[in-house]
Protein backbone atom coordinates (compact mmCIF):
# COMPACT_ATOMS: atom_id res chain seq x y z
CA UNK A 1 0.00 0.00 0.00
CA UNK A 2 3.03 2.57 0.56
CA UNK A 3 2.82 5.79 2.12
CA UNK A 4 -0.09 7.76 1.63
CA UNK A 5 1.07 11.80 0.00
CA UNK A 6 -2.16 12.64 -2.13
CA UNK A 7 -5.89 12.62 -1.56
CA UNK A 8 -8.44 13.40 -3.93
CA UNK A 9 -11.62 14.25 -2.73
CA UNK A 10 -13.64 13.79 -5.36
CA UNK A 11 -16.99 16.24 -5.05
CA UNK A 12 -17.68 19.86 -4.01
CA UNK A 13 -20.93 20.05 -2.50
CA UNK A 14 -20.70 20.57 1.49
CA UNK A 15 -19.89 16.90 1.97
CA UNK A 16 -16.77 16.56 0.04
CA UNK A 17 -15.82 20.36 1.08
CA UNK A 18 -16.03 19.61 4.36
CA UNK A 19 -14.12 16.10 4.37
CA UNK A 20 -11.38 18.04 2.51
CA UNK A 21 -11.14 20.54 5.28
CA UNK A 22 -11.39 18.12 8.64
CA UNK A 23 -8.54 15.83 6.10
CA UNK A 24 -6.21 18.77 5.84
CA UNK A 25 -6.49 19.73 9.62
CA UNK A 26 -5.71 16.47 10.20
CA UNK A 27 -3.30 15.42 7.66
CA UNK A 28 -1.60 19.16 7.12
CA UNK A 29 1.37 17.68 5.85
CA UNK A 30 -0.51 16.14 2.71
CA UNK A 31 -1.74 16.94 -0.64
CA UNK A 32 -5.44 17.23 -0.12
CA UNK A 33 -6.97 18.31 -3.15
CA UNK A 34 -11.05 18.93 -4.46
CA UNK A 35 -12.30 18.20 -8.17
CA UNK A 36 -15.30 19.40 -8.40
CA UNK A 37 -17.71 19.64 -11.91
CA UNK A 38 -19.75 22.66 -12.07
CA UNK A 39 -21.66 20.98 -14.35
CA UNK A 40 -23.15 19.18 -10.88
CA UNK A 41 -25.50 21.01 -8.89
CA UNK A 42 -26.00 21.20 -5.33
CA UNK A 43 -28.74 19.52 -3.89
CA UNK A 44 -29.65 21.75 -1.91
CA UNK A 45 -32.29 20.47 0.11
CA UNK A 46 -30.94 19.95 3.91
CA UNK A 47 -30.76 23.27 5.28
CA UNK A 48 -30.49 22.14 8.93
CA UNK A 49 -27.94 20.24 10.91
CA UNK A 50 -27.49 18.75 14.37
CA UNK A 51 -24.67 19.57 16.73
CA UNK A 52 -21.84 17.99 15.34
CA UNK A 53 -22.16 21.39 13.14
CA UNK A 54 -20.23 22.35 16.43
CA UNK A 55 -17.83 19.31 15.93
CA UNK A 56 -16.85 20.35 12.61
CA UNK A 57 -16.03 23.67 13.41
CA UNK A 58 -13.81 22.87 16.59
CA UNK A 59 -11.52 20.36 14.33
CA UNK A 60 -11.05 22.71 11.86
CA UNK A 61 -10.34 25.52 14.23
CA UNK A 62 -13.34 28.26 12.50
CA UNK A 63 -15.80 30.09 15.38
CA UNK A 64 -19.83 29.20 15.45
CA UNK A 65 -19.91 32.61 15.34
CA UNK A 66 -18.52 32.87 12.40
CA UNK A 67 -20.25 30.12 10.34
CA UNK A 68 -23.54 31.63 11.72
CA UNK A 69 -22.89 35.14 9.30
CA UNK A 70 -20.79 33.57 6.92
CA UNK A 71 -23.96 30.76 5.92
CA UNK A 72 -26.71 33.30 6.54
CA UNK A 73 -27.93 31.18 9.31
CA UNK A 74 -30.05 31.26 12.30
CA UNK A 75 -30.26 29.26 14.84
CA UNK A 76 -31.82 25.83 15.86
CA UNK A 77 -33.04 24.08 18.80
CA UNK A 78 -35.45 21.58 17.96
CA UNK A 79 -37.63 19.96 15.12
CA UNK A 80 -41.63 20.81 15.80
CA UNK A 81 -43.48 17.53 14.53
CA UNK A 82 -47.11 19.24 13.96
CA UNK A 83 -50.51 16.99 13.12
CA UNK A 84 -48.76 13.59 12.86
CA UNK A 85 -51.88 12.01 15.08
CA UNK A 86 -50.41 12.81 18.28
CA UNK A 87 -50.47 16.38 20.04
CA UNK A 88 -47.47 18.33 18.94
CA UNK A 89 -44.54 17.62 20.37
CA UNK A 90 -40.31 18.83 19.92
CA UNK A 91 -37.83 16.87 19.63
CA UNK A 92 -35.55 19.50 21.49
CA UNK A 93 -32.53 17.88 23.88
CA UNK A 94 -30.43 20.19 26.09
CA UNK A 95 -28.55 20.99 28.95
CA UNK A 96 -29.43 20.52 32.02
CA UNK A 97 -32.39 18.22 31.18
CA UNK A 98 -29.91 16.01 29.55
CA UNK A 99 -27.79 15.25 32.26
CA UNK A 100 -26.67 11.38 32.90
CA UNK A 101 -26.45 9.70 36.35
CA UNK A 102 -24.36 6.67 35.59
CA UNK A 103 -26.07 4.82 32.38
CA UNK A 104 -29.14 6.72 33.41
CA UNK A 105 -31.24 10.21 31.61
CA UNK A 106 -31.90 10.64 35.06
CA UNK A 107 -33.12 14.38 35.21
CA UNK A 108 -35.82 13.27 31.89
CA UNK A 109 -36.77 10.02 33.71
CA UNK A 110 -37.50 12.86 37.35
CA UNK A 111 -39.56 14.69 34.70
CA UNK A 112 -41.34 12.33 33.19
CA UNK A 113 -41.85 10.42 36.89
CA UNK A 114 -43.57 13.62 38.31
CA UNK A 115 -46.27 13.82 35.19
CA UNK A 116 -44.57 16.07 33.09
CA UNK A 117 -45.89 15.84 29.07
CA UNK A 118 -44.05 16.53 25.64
CA UNK A 119 -44.09 19.95 26.32
CA UNK A 120 -42.73 20.31 29.97
CA UNK A 121 -39.69 18.54 28.93
CA UNK A 122 -38.53 21.08 26.59
CA UNK A 123 -37.35 24.50 27.32
CA UNK A 124 -39.84 26.99 27.37
CA UNK A 125 -37.54 29.29 25.45
CA UNK A 126 -37.45 26.58 22.45
CA UNK A 127 -40.95 26.57 22.10
CA UNK A 128 -41.38 30.92 22.45
CA UNK A 129 -38.63 30.95 19.75
CA UNK A 130 -36.68 33.32 22.43
CA UNK A 131 -32.40 33.55 23.14
CA UNK A 132 -30.84 34.46 26.04
CA UNK A 133 -30.58 38.45 25.91
CA UNK A 134 -26.94 38.21 27.21
CA UNK A 135 -25.70 36.43 23.74
CA UNK A 136 -27.33 38.83 21.25
CA UNK A 137 -25.26 41.41 23.07
CA UNK A 138 -22.20 39.18 22.63
CA UNK A 139 -21.63 38.19 26.67
CA UNK A 140 -22.54 34.53 26.67
CA UNK A 141 -21.43 31.73 24.36
CA UNK A 142 -23.57 30.77 21.38
CA UNK A 143 -26.84 28.90 23.29
CA UNK A 144 -27.16 26.37 20.39
CA UNK A 145 -24.80 23.96 18.87
CA UNK A 146 -27.04 23.66 15.55
CA UNK A 147 -28.14 25.99 12.40
CA UNK A 148 -30.39 26.37 9.99
CA UNK A 149 -28.30 27.11 6.65
CA UNK A 150 -28.54 28.35 3.55
CA UNK A 151 -26.90 25.50 1.59
CA UNK A 152 -25.71 27.55 -1.46
CA UNK A 153 -24.15 30.30 0.91
CA UNK A 154 -22.30 27.38 3.04
CA UNK A 155 -21.21 26.05 -0.15
CA UNK A 156 -19.64 29.09 -0.68
CA UNK A 157 -18.30 29.83 2.92
CA UNK A 158 -16.48 26.39 2.78
CA UNK A 159 -14.95 27.10 -0.90
CA UNK A 160 -13.67 30.53 0.93
CA UNK A 161 -12.25 28.17 3.83
CA UNK A 162 -10.17 25.85 1.42
CA UNK A 163 -9.05 28.43 -0.97
CA UNK A 164 -7.31 30.02 2.92
CA UNK A 165 -6.03 26.78 3.29
CA UNK A 166 -4.31 25.79 0.45
CA UNK A 167 -6.83 22.92 -0.94
CA UNK A 168 -7.19 23.42 -4.19
CA UNK A 169 -10.72 22.46 -5.89
CA UNK A 170 -10.29 21.53 -9.30
CA UNK A 171 -13.53 22.24 -11.72
CA UNK A 172 -13.45 19.48 -14.55
CA UNK A 173 -15.99 16.57 -14.93
CA UNK A 174 -14.25 12.87 -14.61
CA UNK A 175 -15.31 10.81 -17.72
CA UNK A 176 -13.27 7.72 -16.48
CA UNK A 177 -11.85 6.02 -13.82
CA UNK A 178 -8.63 3.60 -14.11
CA UNK A 179 -8.33 0.52 -11.68
CA UNK A 180 -4.70 -1.03 -10.77
CA UNK A 181 -3.97 -4.56 -11.23
CA UNK A 182 -5.14 -4.72 -7.15
CA UNK A 183 -8.25 -2.86 -8.42
CA UNK A 184 -7.12 -0.10 -6.41
CA UNK A 185 -8.05 3.47 -8.02
CA UNK A 186 -4.94 5.12 -9.71
CA UNK A 187 -6.20 7.83 -12.31
CA UNK A 188 -9.39 9.89 -12.96
CA UNK A 189 -9.88 10.97 -16.51
CA UNK A 190 -11.66 13.94 -16.45
CA UNK A 191 -12.17 16.79 -19.18
CA UNK A 192 -9.01 18.89 -19.28
CA UNK A 193 -6.74 16.33 -17.14
CA UNK A 194 -6.13 13.39 -15.57
CA UNK A 195 -5.89 12.67 -11.42
CA UNK A 196 -3.34 10.54 -9.91
CA UNK A 197 -3.47 10.36 -5.43
CA UNK A 198 -3.07 7.62 -3.23
CA UNK A 199 -6.55 7.79 -1.31
CA UNK A 200 -10.09 8.89 -2.58
CA UNK A 201 -13.25 9.91 -0.81
CA UNK A 202 -16.35 9.80 -3.06
CA UNK A 203 -18.38 12.61 -2.38
CA UNK A 204 -20.91 13.04 -5.75
CA UNK A 205 -23.52 12.28 -3.96
CA UNK A 206 -26.55 10.21 -5.37
CA UNK A 207 -24.15 9.63 -8.35
CA UNK A 208 -21.65 7.40 -6.11
CA UNK A 209 -19.20 7.76 -9.40
CA UNK A 210 -15.79 5.89 -7.60
CA UNK A 211 -18.47 3.46 -5.56
CA UNK A 212 -19.94 2.06 -8.37
CA UNK A 213 -16.51 1.70 -10.00
CA UNK A 214 -15.52 -0.70 -7.74
CA UNK A 215 -18.49 -2.31 -7.22
CA UNK A 216 -20.16 -1.39 -4.20
CA UNK A 217 -24.29 -2.36 -4.21
CA UNK A 218 -26.91 -0.46 -3.04
CA UNK A 219 -28.70 -1.50 -0.03
CA UNK A 220 -32.71 0.04 0.16
CA UNK A 221 -34.57 1.01 2.60
CA UNK A 222 -37.36 1.63 0.45
CA UNK A 223 -39.20 -1.39 2.17
CA UNK A 224 -38.90 0.72 5.41
CA UNK A 225 -39.27 4.05 4.70
CA UNK A 226 -41.90 4.78 1.99
CA UNK A 227 -41.42 8.05 1.07
CA UNK A 228 -39.18 8.17 -2.05
CA UNK A 229 -40.01 12.07 -3.61
CA UNK A 230 -39.68 15.18 -2.83
CA UNK A 231 -40.27 18.90 -4.21
CA UNK A 232 -38.36 21.91 -2.87
CA UNK A 233 -39.19 25.53 -2.96
CA UNK A 234 -38.11 28.67 -1.29
CA UNK A 235 -40.53 31.23 0.47
CA UNK A 236 -39.59 35.16 1.20
CA UNK A 237 -38.03 36.44 4.55
CA UNK A 238 -41.09 37.03 7.51
CA UNK A 239 -41.27 39.26 10.26
CA UNK A 240 -40.29 36.56 12.99
CA UNK A 241 -38.46 32.81 12.82
CA UNK A 242 -39.48 29.75 15.07
CA UNK A 243 -36.05 28.65 16.66
CA UNK A 244 -36.61 25.26 15.25
CA UNK A 245 -37.76 23.59 11.73
CA UNK A 246 -41.52 22.40 11.48
CA UNK A 247 -42.59 19.14 10.45
CA UNK A 248 -45.77 18.99 9.10
CA UNK A 249 -47.61 15.88 8.24
CA UNK A 250 -49.28 15.72 4.98
CA UNK A 251 -51.33 13.21 2.76
CA UNK A 252 -48.91 11.51 1.68
CA UNK A 253 -45.36 11.96 3.87
CA UNK A 254 -44.24 15.19 5.63
CA UNK A 255 -43.56 19.14 4.62
CA UNK A 256 -40.35 21.13 6.33
CA UNK A 257 -40.14 24.91 6.76
CA UNK A 258 -37.13 26.14 7.47
CA UNK A 259 -35.98 29.90 8.43
CA UNK A 260 -32.48 30.79 7.09
CA UNK A 261 -31.44 34.59 7.16
CA UNK A 262 -33.26 36.21 4.18
CA UNK A 263 -35.34 33.45 3.01
CA UNK A 264 -37.22 30.12 4.02
CA UNK A 265 -36.56 26.52 2.99
CA UNK A 266 -39.20 24.38 2.40
CA UNK A 267 -40.29 21.08 0.47
CA UNK A 268 -42.76 18.28 0.89
CA UNK A 269 -41.49 14.72 1.32
CA UNK A 270 -43.65 12.28 -0.17
CA UNK A 271 -44.79 8.28 -1.29
CA UNK A 272 -44.87 8.45 -5.29
CA UNK A 273 -47.28 5.56 -4.66
CA UNK A 274 -50.04 7.90 -3.18
CA UNK A 275 -49.46 11.00 -5.02
CA UNK A 276 -46.88 12.41 -7.96
CA UNK A 277 -45.07 15.78 -7.99
CA UNK A 278 -48.04 17.98 -9.49
CA UNK A 279 -50.38 16.74 -6.39
CA UNK A 280 -48.46 17.25 -4.10
CA UNK A 281 -47.35 21.30 -5.50
CA UNK A 282 -51.01 21.22 -5.15
CA UNK A 283 -51.03 19.88 -1.81
CA UNK A 284 -48.31 22.80 -0.72
CA UNK A 285 -50.31 25.52 -2.20
CA UNK A 286 -53.72 24.20 -0.44
CA UNK A 287 -51.78 24.09 2.63
CA UNK A 288 -49.96 27.07 2.53
CA UNK A 289 -53.32 29.64 1.07
CA UNK A 290 -50.59 30.81 -1.81
CA UNK A 291 -49.44 29.71 -5.00
CA UNK A 292 -45.72 28.26 -4.64
CA UNK A 293 -42.30 27.86 -7.57
CA UNK A 294 -40.71 24.74 -6.92
CA UNK A 295 -36.99 25.05 -7.28
CA UNK A 296 -36.17 21.26 -7.45
CA UNK A 297 -37.79 18.07 -7.89
CA UNK A 298 -36.04 15.31 -6.51
CA UNK A 299 -36.33 11.05 -6.78
CA UNK A 300 -34.33 9.28 -3.93
CA UNK A 301 -34.08 5.65 -2.75
CA UNK A 302 -33.31 5.33 1.04
CA UNK A 303 -30.88 3.48 1.68
CA UNK A 304 -26.98 2.77 2.12
CA UNK A 305 -23.64 1.23 0.10
CA UNK A 306 -22.91 -2.47 1.07
CA UNK A 307 -19.68 -1.46 1.74
CA UNK A 308 -18.44 2.33 1.91
CA UNK A 309 -15.00 1.76 1.72
CA UNK A 310 -13.47 -0.33 -0.85
CA UNK A 311 -9.42 -0.53 -1.54
CA UNK A 312 -8.20 3.05 -1.58
CA UNK A 313 -11.60 4.86 -1.63
CA UNK A 314 -14.04 5.70 1.10
CA UNK A 315 -17.48 7.48 0.38
CA UNK A 316 -19.16 9.68 2.06
CA UNK A 317 -22.65 11.67 2.88
CA UNK A 318 -25.14 10.89 0.01
CA UNK A 319 -22.52 8.73 -1.60
CA UNK A 320 -22.48 6.79 1.16
CA UNK A 321 -25.92 6.34 2.56
CA UNK A 322 -29.03 8.15 1.99
CA UNK A 323 -31.83 8.37 4.66
CA UNK A 324 -35.01 11.04 4.48
CA UNK A 325 -34.28 14.29 5.94
CA UNK A 326 -36.72 14.28 8.53
CA UNK A 327 -34.00 14.73 10.95
CA UNK A 328 -31.13 16.29 9.38
CA UNK A 329 -28.40 13.83 9.34
CA UNK A 330 -26.75 14.02 6.40
CA UNK A 331 -24.44 16.84 7.73
CA UNK A 332 -23.60 15.05 10.92
CA UNK A 333 -23.25 11.90 8.87
CA UNK A 334 -20.61 13.70 6.80
CA UNK A 335 -18.66 14.35 10.35
CA UNK A 336 -18.90 11.36 11.86
CA UNK A 337 -17.84 9.27 8.53
CA UNK A 338 -15.03 11.87 8.45
CA UNK A 339 -13.77 11.30 11.52
CA UNK A 340 -13.50 7.83 11.12
CA UNK A 341 -11.16 8.45 8.14
CA UNK A 342 -9.24 10.52 10.15
CA UNK A 343 -8.37 7.92 12.50
CA UNK A 344 -8.47 4.76 10.46
CA UNK A 345 -5.96 6.31 7.37
CA UNK A 346 -2.74 6.11 9.41
CA UNK A 347 -3.91 2.46 10.12
CA UNK A 348 -4.86 1.28 6.32
CA UNK A 349 -1.60 1.90 4.86
CA UNK A 350 -0.34 -0.97 7.06
CA UNK A 351 -4.17 -2.78 7.46
CA UNK A 352 -5.82 -2.55 4.19
CA UNK A 353 -9.09 -4.48 4.27
CA UNK A 354 -9.50 -5.09 7.81
CA UNK A 355 -9.41 -1.45 8.14
CA UNK A 356 -12.10 -0.99 5.72
CA UNK A 357 -14.04 -3.42 7.23
CA UNK A 358 -14.07 -1.02 10.68
CA UNK A 359 -15.28 1.82 8.50
CA UNK A 360 -17.82 -0.55 6.89
CA UNK A 361 -18.84 -2.07 10.57
CA UNK A 362 -19.30 1.47 12.12
CA UNK A 363 -21.13 3.14 8.69
CA UNK A 364 -23.85 0.03 8.62
CA UNK A 365 -24.07 1.11 12.78
CA UNK A 366 -24.72 4.34 12.19
CA UNK A 367 -27.09 3.75 9.21
CA UNK A 368 -29.25 1.89 11.29
CA UNK A 369 -29.85 3.85 14.43
CA UNK A 370 -30.97 6.35 11.93
CA UNK A 371 -33.18 3.97 10.25
CA UNK A 372 -35.02 3.27 13.02
CA UNK A 373 -34.95 6.92 14.67
CA UNK A 374 -36.53 8.16 11.86
CA UNK A 375 -39.02 5.42 10.94
CA UNK A 376 -40.41 5.73 14.82
CA UNK A 377 -41.35 8.63 13.99
CA UNK A 378 -44.16 7.11 11.83
CA UNK A 379 -45.40 4.89 14.94
CA UNK A 380 -48.39 7.01 15.42
CA UNK A 381 -52.05 6.44 15.06
CA UNK A 382 -52.66 8.79 12.39
CA UNK A 383 -55.36 7.41 9.41
CA UNK A 384 -56.71 10.05 7.96
CA UNK A 385 -55.40 9.36 4.41
CA UNK A 386 -54.34 6.34 2.27
CA UNK A 387 -50.80 6.61 2.87
CA UNK A 388 -51.41 7.05 6.73
CA UNK A 389 -53.88 4.25 6.92
CA UNK A 390 -51.85 1.87 5.03
CA UNK A 391 -48.41 2.86 7.15
CA UNK A 392 -51.06 2.01 10.73
CA UNK A 393 -52.04 -1.24 9.38
CA UNK A 394 -48.78 -2.42 7.78
CA UNK A 395 -46.64 -1.58 10.46
CA UNK A 396 -45.35 -4.98 11.54
CA UNK A 397 -44.14 -4.91 8.06
CA UNK A 398 -42.52 -1.94 6.95
CA UNK A 399 -40.45 -1.86 11.04
CA UNK A 400 -37.34 -3.05 11.40
CA UNK A 401 -36.67 -6.01 13.61
CA UNK A 402 -34.36 -3.70 16.12
CA UNK A 403 -37.02 -1.31 16.25
CA UNK A 404 -39.23 -3.71 17.23
CA UNK A 405 -37.24 -5.20 19.70
CA UNK A 406 -36.12 -1.61 20.93
CA UNK A 407 -39.62 -0.41 21.42
CA UNK A 408 -41.00 -3.66 23.36
CA UNK A 409 -37.71 -3.03 26.18
CA UNK A 410 -38.55 0.60 26.09
CA UNK A 411 -42.38 -0.19 26.69
CA UNK A 412 -41.25 -0.68 30.26
CA UNK A 413 -38.19 1.75 30.60
CA UNK A 414 -36.05 4.67 28.93
CA UNK A 415 -33.74 3.70 26.68
CA UNK A 416 -30.18 3.81 28.85
CA UNK A 417 -26.84 5.92 27.77
CA UNK A 418 -25.11 2.08 27.32
CA UNK A 419 -27.34 1.00 24.66
CA UNK A 420 -25.56 3.37 22.16
CA UNK A 421 -22.36 3.99 20.43
CA UNK A 422 -22.62 7.78 22.06
CA UNK A 423 -19.49 8.44 19.60
CA UNK A 424 -20.58 6.97 16.19
CA UNK A 425 -24.46 6.99 16.78
CA UNK A 426 -26.01 10.16 15.89
CA UNK A 427 -29.35 9.48 18.17
CA UNK A 428 -28.65 8.18 21.73
CA UNK A 429 -30.74 7.95 24.64
CA UNK A 430 -32.25 11.31 25.13
CA UNK A 431 -33.14 12.21 21.57
CA UNK A 432 -35.35 8.46 21.72
CA UNK A 433 -36.84 9.65 25.39
CA UNK A 434 -37.91 13.36 24.53
CA UNK A 435 -39.47 11.80 20.93
CA UNK A 436 -41.12 8.15 22.26
CA UNK A 437 -42.82 10.60 24.76
CA UNK A 438 -44.11 12.56 22.07
CA UNK A 439 -45.50 9.92 20.32
CA UNK A 440 -47.18 8.79 23.86
CA UNK A 441 -44.68 5.24 23.15
CA UNK A 442 -43.78 5.18 27.10
CA UNK A 443 -45.37 3.80 30.23
CA UNK A 444 -45.18 6.51 32.45
CA UNK A 445 -45.36 4.08 35.54
CA UNK A 446 -43.02 2.25 34.89
CA UNK A 447 -40.27 5.09 34.54
CA UNK A 448 -41.61 6.24 38.19
CA UNK A 449 -40.96 2.81 39.17
CA UNK A 450 -37.58 2.84 38.09
CA UNK A 451 -36.93 6.42 39.03
CA UNK A 452 -37.74 5.96 42.52
CA UNK A 453 -35.54 2.90 42.90
CA UNK A 454 -32.63 6.11 42.44
CA UNK A 455 -30.37 6.76 45.23
CA UNK A 456 -32.43 9.93 47.53
CA UNK A 457 -29.84 12.46 46.68
CA UNK A 458 -29.52 11.64 43.05
CA UNK A 459 -33.33 12.54 42.96
CA UNK A 460 -32.46 15.67 45.32
CA UNK A 461 -29.91 16.60 42.48
CA UNK A 462 -32.87 15.77 39.49
CA UNK A 463 -35.16 18.15 41.81
CA UNK A 464 -32.85 21.10 42.26
CA UNK A 465 -31.60 21.41 38.41
CA UNK A 466 -35.22 21.63 37.07
CA UNK A 467 -36.11 23.96 39.54
CA UNK A 468 -33.06 26.10 38.75
CA UNK A 469 -33.57 25.72 35.20
CA UNK A 470 -37.34 26.26 35.03
CA UNK A 471 -36.32 29.92 37.47
CA UNK A 472 -33.81 30.78 35.15
CA UNK A 473 -35.85 30.14 32.08
CA UNK A 474 -38.79 32.57 33.73
CA UNK A 475 -36.39 35.01 34.93
CA UNK A 476 -33.34 35.76 31.96
CA UNK A 477 -34.31 38.41 29.70
CA UNK A 478 -35.12 36.87 26.38
CA UNK A 479 -34.99 37.97 22.97
CA UNK A 480 -37.43 37.02 20.36
CA UNK A 481 -34.76 34.49 17.67
CA UNK A 482 -34.72 37.22 14.25
CA UNK A 483 -34.43 40.11 16.60
CA UNK A 484 -31.46 38.11 18.71
CA UNK A 485 -29.81 36.94 15.59
CA UNK A 486 -29.66 40.23 13.86
CA UNK A 487 -28.98 41.96 17.35
CA UNK A 488 -25.34 39.70 17.83
CA UNK A 489 -24.52 40.08 13.85
CA UNK A 490 -24.10 43.53 14.44
CA UNK A 491 -22.35 43.56 18.07
CA UNK A 492 -20.13 40.94 16.78
CA UNK A 493 -19.05 42.65 13.40
CA UNK A 494 -18.31 45.73 15.40
CA UNK A 495 -16.37 43.58 18.34
CA UNK A 496 -14.05 41.58 15.76
CA UNK A 497 -14.01 45.09 12.79
CA UNK A 498 -14.15 41.86 10.18
CA UNK A 499 -16.11 42.53 7.30
CA UNK A 500 -18.17 39.64 5.95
Amino acid sequence: MGTINKIIVLGGGTSGLMSALMLKTQFEHLDVTVIESSTVGTIGVGEGATEHWKNFCEVIGVKLEDTMIECNATLKSAIKFTDWGVPDYYHATCEPYARTFGEHQIVYAKMIADGDGPLDIVQKRVIDSVVPREWSEGKAGCPVNQFHFNTFATNDYLHKLCKERNIPTIDDKILEIELDSDGNIQTLVGTNNSYNADFFVDSTGFARVLMNKLGAEWISYKDNLWVNSAIAFPTEDTDEYPIYTNATAMDAGWMWNTPVRGRWGNGYVFCDRYINFDQAHAEVEARLGRKVEIAKKIKFDAGKLDRSWIKNCASVGLSSSFIEPMESSAISQTVLQTFLIMNLLPSWVAGGDEIAEIYNNKVTSMCKNILDFVSVHYCVPKDNTAFWKDLKENRDQWMTDSLKSNLKKWSNRLPLVLEFDTKYELFTADNWIVTLHGLELLNVEKVKESYNMMLPSAREYCDAVVNEQRHLQSTLPHVPHKQAVELFIKNYKEATNVKY
